[in-house]
Formats: structure tokens, C-alpha cells, sequence
């Protein structure tokens, strides 16, 4: 990638730049990159769209489909668009399933949309000039960059490539990816943890493999065992996982490690098994999700024993409704209102 960038992308960009110097390098350089913010923009709505076009062609329903903060959510049966927290990934296209062994094309359907459109900018290139040709040029660079930085396995991100890797010769994870969806359909129609069947957070298959698929459905029995207030049970799982996963660098080991930390300064303050330095970024950032003021009301009431119950109020009020899922929201709400009574 950093190739292509040096020997194509900037040598095109300068003869562009001096293509157009009539009208003033300034303003040709921010069209230019106007043109290139715009690209990029549509190949990703292309990319997510791709896995929205290849879900349909093997029957997956759709759940929730976004590019940046705005979101198309199906809930109740019914297609709404709202505007959300912006998400940690550009966009996102999740599906329902038919059935567990369905998840090839979905899976590859962005990256398949973005090579056909380098095929045909690479067509059209020949026969353009001028804006037409900036813009097809764009749409060749950026269909490559969307295919490589999606396609080449990246186990931190969990990108498409890598989900595939996993996916491929792995029983518990196409369980736990199947399980997952039908888990997040449930979420988005308000269901909390709790009230989702115990049967989607259990596995079937003989060997549980260890890897960040099948380890986020046990992060979610997680979840379900403190919606249940099944505090011991909870306590054992997270543990589990936060040992298989202490040395992980993937951001499903980050939210396991902030998970282990809430719980632990929760229910478990006077025994902390370990270092949270792994954490401390994270707690340092802005609180844009509920999940995230959960975990640091969670750890005010520990180290501080006091927080602003005013201040809480509002930024609950202000987060709640850019939520995804309106049952995880509800979750999570329900996870704050548990900390304030234990600090009355």
C-alpha cells in the first residue's frame, strides 16, 4: 500500500496539480482532495453494501447497516435511520443469518463490490480525461487500498480477511458468529441479555476453539449473567476469558480487559488480580457509549467513592438515544442504576 502511494499516487496527484495550475495550485489541490474525500466515502458505503447485496442473494436479513454515525436499524420488523455515536470501524453491514454455515459470500461481499470497481475504473481510465479521469483514477487507488486493508487478515481489527481466516476451519466460531447475529437482532429489538434465550450463549459443537469469534459470544454470557445478577458466574467467565486473553492485542481482548476491570472493581475490590495499565488509555478517552460510562462510574465509585449524580444524569440522557441497540442500551442503564444503589 505505502508502494502504490509513493510511486502512483503522489506522481499523479503532481501532475494533476500542475494539469489544472491555471485556475491556482491552492484551489486545484482542494478540489483535488475533495474529489479523493468523496471517493472514499462511496467505496466504503460500496464495501458495506457489498456484504448487504451478497447477504440478500444467500437470504440474510438485515439487521443494521451504517456508514459513519448514520445508521439504517431494523427493529420490530421496522427500517429506521438514525444517527448514532459514531461506531469504532467507518462502516458496518450486519445480517441474520439462515442458518449457521452461510457466512462466505456475506462475509466477502464488500471486498468482492470493491474489486469490481477497480475492474471498471481500470476500463474506463483509458477513455477519461480530465475531472473524470481524477475521479476513476481515485476509484481504482481507493477500490485497491479498501480490498488490501480489508482482505489481508488483520487479527486487532478483525477485518474482513481475518474473520474469514477464522471462520474457515472453525466449528465453535461459525457457531458463535451465527449466534451472535441472531443475539444482536434481539438487542435491536429491545431485548436486554436477560431476556434473550440462554440456548444462543451456550455452544454446541464438541471443541471450543480459542480465538475473538467464540470468545465474544462467552464475552455476551457475560453480559447475560450480570443482566441475571449472577455475579459468581459472571466473575468465573470473565476471568476465563481475561486469562486466555491477557497477552492479546486485538480490540475484543481490550473490551474482555475493561470488562475484567469493571467487574473486578465492582464485586471483587479488595482482591484485583492484576495490572490495569492495559486499560488506562481507554478509560482516559471521551465517554461516548453507555458501556464506556458504565466502566468508568465503575471505577469513580471504586478509587473515588463519589461521582456527580447530576452530571451522570445528563450524559445518560445525551447518550442513550445515539445508542445502536436499544436493548443493550437498556442493559447498560440498568448496570448504572445497580452502581448508584450500591452507593446510597
Amino acid at each position: 500500500m505505502i508502494t502504490i502511494f509513493k510511486y502512483v499516487y503522489m506522481p499523479f496527484m503532481e501532475q494533476m496539480i500542475l494539469k489544472y495550475q491555471d485556475i491556482g495550485i491552492f484551489i486545484s489541490l482542494v478540489i483535488i482532495i475533495s474529489i479523493f474525500n468523496i471517493v472514499n466515502m462511496i467505496q466504503a458505503i460500496i464495501h458495506e453494501f457489498g456484504h448487504f447485496i451478497f447477504g440478500k442473494i444467500t437470504k440474510h436479513k438485515l439487521i443494521f447497516f451504517n456508514v459513519f454515525n448514520l445508521v439504517i436499524l431494523k427493529e420490530l420488523d421496522k427500517i429506521r435511520l438514525r444517527k448514532i455515536g459514531k461506531l469504532s470501524v467507518s462502516g458496518q453491514c450486519l445480517m441474520e443469518p439462515p442458518h449457521k454455515d452461510s457466512w462466505r459470500l456475506c462475509t466477502l461481499g464488500g471486498i468482492i463490490l470493491n474489486m469490481i470497481t477497480i475492474f471498471v475504473s481500470a476500463a474506463l481510465i483509458p477513455f477519461a480525461n480530465g475531472i473524470l479521469l481524477i475521479i476513476l483514477f481515485k476509484f481504482l487507488i481507493s477500490g485497491i487500498m479498501f480490498v488490501l486493508s480489508n482482505g489481508i487478515p488483520n487479527n486487532k481489527t478483525l477485518n474482513d480477511g481475518a474473520v474469514y481466516q477464522i471462520l474457515k476451519s472453525n466449528e465453535s466460531a461459525i457457531e458463535s458468529r451465527y449466534k451472535q447475529m441472531l443475539i444482536c437482532k434481539h438487542l435491536a429489538d429491545g431485548k436486554t441479555y436477560k431476556d434473550i434465550s440462554k440456548e444462543l450463549f451456550e455452544f454446541n459443537c464438541e471443541k471450543i476453539n480459542d480465538d475473538d469469534i467464540t470468545n465474544y459470544l462467552i464475552l455476551n454470557r457475560y453480559f447475560r449473567y450480570l443482566d441475571l445478577k449472577m455475579h459468581d458466574e459472571a466473575n468465573q467467565t470473565i476471568t476465563h476469558l481475561f486469562d486466555k486473553t491477557y497477552s492479546s492485542k486485538s480490540l475484543v481482548a481490550l473490551e474482555i480487559a475493561l470488562e475484567k476491570f469493571y467487574n473486578d472493581n465492582i464485586y471483587y475490590k479488595n482482591n484485583r488480580p492484576y495490572d490495569y495499565k492495559k486499560v488506562v488509555k481507554d478509560l482516559n478517552k471521551q465517554v461516548k457509549t453507555l458501556k464506556q460510562l458504565r466502566i468508568r462510574l465503575s471505577c469513580d465509585i471504586s478509587f473515588m467513592d463519589k461521582f456527580d449524580y447530576h452530571d451522570l444524569k445528563r450524559k445518560v440522557k445525551q447518550i442513550a438515544p445515539k445508542e445502536l441497540f436499544l436493548g443493550d442500551a437498556l442493559f447498560n442503564i440498568d448496570q448504572i442504576n445497580l452502581l448508584i444503589e450500591q452507593t446510597a
